[in-house]
């Protein structure tokens, strides 16, 4: 039986010192709130249907080298981020407006950075540690964020959600049996929902290729798929070239006229798949996975990140 968990505190003080420090991102993880929900007027499905995208990060925004390589740059504060520190009187919730701020930012380290320090204060709050566990994976702490993840899933409303965001993790770290398992889960939650149903093919698929067993689990997942993507087109892309919808060529065009992240997803499940047929088309698109680096937050992108460096044996 699950226990009660706190949602988080309604008042209560940092320790002095603690959460603001500035110099110490599927559902939206990065901290974008409804405001920031935009309308992609340009971007079309390839069947004809417009779609909206939340704005995935703000305008002023930090970068892989900072997030992942430690180089010391400095990012500004943008005009939320700056508000909600000068409203920030040390307790639970401005804090962690304060956290959402920077995440939208895609300044995860100091995100982190006040999570951990609030976290010696408020332990056993869920939001707090569905949080945590989310910016370690952002910052390829793969281990805590499994940890963090796996202690939210056991006394959670949000099991599709958390499901699938710790078999996303179980993949980074090569636990793809795991990760399959958990997707599995998934599919049953996400039965009548097309967009969700769609991202859960896209990484079992992706367990498939690595753990060299067939598509015919895949196919059988797909026959209670409605196609109805949503703003997945990515996956979609792959997805349906996986089960040889459509030609390589259709396939790479499929997200030309959409989204860079839309892009970055295709082209990841692509040099996926291509691992079974073609090395140097692999390696291709692995590589253009990689090319919009202001995606550095994306599952896909962090996955592709994995992949380069472990085939070219290098840590990040």
């Amino acid at each position: 039986m699950k226990k009660p968990r706190k949602k988080g505190p309604c008042k209560g003080n940092l320790p002095k010192g603690a959460g603001l420090n500035a110099n110490a991102v599927e559902p939206n993880d990065n901290g974008a709130n409804k405001k920031d929900v935009c309308s992609m007027k340009n971007d079309t499905h390839s069947h004809g249907k417009p779609h909206v995208h939340g704005k995935l990060f703000s305008d002023i925004h930090s970068c892989i080298e900072k997030e992942w390589l430690y180089m010391d740059i400095t990012v500004p504060d943008d005009e939320r981020t700056l508000s909600a520190k000068e409203s920030s009187d040390g307790t639970y919730e401005k804090v962690m407006d304060y956290v959402d701020a920077l995440c939208f930012q895609l300044r995860y380290r100091e995100a982190l950075a006040c999570c951990e320090s609030l976290y010696k204060t408020y332990p056993n709050v869920y939001r707090l540690e569905r949080r945590l566990g989310v910016l370690y994976f952002k910052l390829l702490k793969f281990d805590e964020s499994q940890k963090f993840l796996t202690k939210c899933l056991f006394d959670t409303d949000e099991e599709l959600q958390l499901t699938y965001i710790l078999a996303v993790v179980c993949y980074y770290k090569e636990d793809y049996q795991r990760a399959k398992s958990l997707l599995s889960r998934c599919a049953v939650l996400s039965a009548d929902d097309g967009e969700m149903y769609v991202a859960v093919l896209y990484w079992f698929l992706c367990c498939s290729v690595r753990l060299n067993h067939s598509f015919d689990e895949l196919k059988n997942l797909a026959k209670n798929y409605n196609f109805d993507c949503g703003h997945h087109l990515g996956y979609d892309g792959a997805v349906r070239f996986a089960l040889d919808m459509l030609s390589e060529a259709k396939a790479e065009s499929f997200c030309d006229k959409d989204t860079a992240l839309n892009r970055c997803c295709l082209n990841y499940g692509l040099s996926v798949i291509f691992e079974r047929k073609d090395k140097e088309k692999c390696r291709k698109y692995l590589s253009k996975s990689l090319e919009d680096k202001d995606l550095f937050g994306a599952y896909s992108y962090i996955a592709g990140y994995n992949d380069f460096n472990r085939k070219n044996q290098r840590n990040p």
